[in-house]
């Protein structure tokens, strides 16, 4: 069963391994200094006000993480979340964790404008998560305060 949460300090180790295969594997191997790994996880799961952390696991092992940035967009007069990196470790694909969480992204952020993924992806692959192409961006509208997505 898939389930998350968001990002506590004591994971921050294994969720250390996870980001440098990201990086090493998106960026290449030892480009992104430890240091800034060390430095997103401090804010993932600090009280850095612009950036969020959440850890998915699949049967209670650590399968994967996320990170989101707060931005605002001053057109709408709403807070939307982007989506920065989303990363489930190779042996957990093809479980579903990252669909699933995907799906209820939207519903973990009540009263924000949108979940933005930068992505060049076909729309196919997002759509039916929920997300619908804004702009550059797929987003997926968050539902209101106090309510949650069905």
């Amino acid at each position: 069963m898939t389930t998350w949460r968001r990002l506590e300090p004591w994971d921050a180790l294994p969720v250390y391994t996870l980001m440098r295969a990201f990086y090493d594997r998106r960026i290449g191997a030892g480009e992104v200094p430890d240091a800034r790994i060390w430095d997103s996880i401090g804010r993932c799961t600090g009280d850095y006000p612009h950036m969020e952390g959440w850890a998915v696991f699949e049967d209670q092992t650590l399968a994967g993480y996320a990170m989101l940035s707060r931005v605002y967009d001053p057109g709408e007069g709403t807070e939307h979340l982007l989506l920065q990196e989303f990363y489930i470790d190779k042996p957990f694909r093809a479980a579903g964790c990252g669909p699933g969480f995907l799906r209820a992204l939207p519903s973990l952020y009540p009263g924000c404008g949108r979940i933005l993924i930068p992505d060049t992806a076909p729309e196919g692959v997002w759509r039916p998560l929920g997300y619908r192409r804004t702009a550059v961006l797929y987003g997926a509208v968050c539902p209101s305060a106090g309510k949650t997505a069905p």
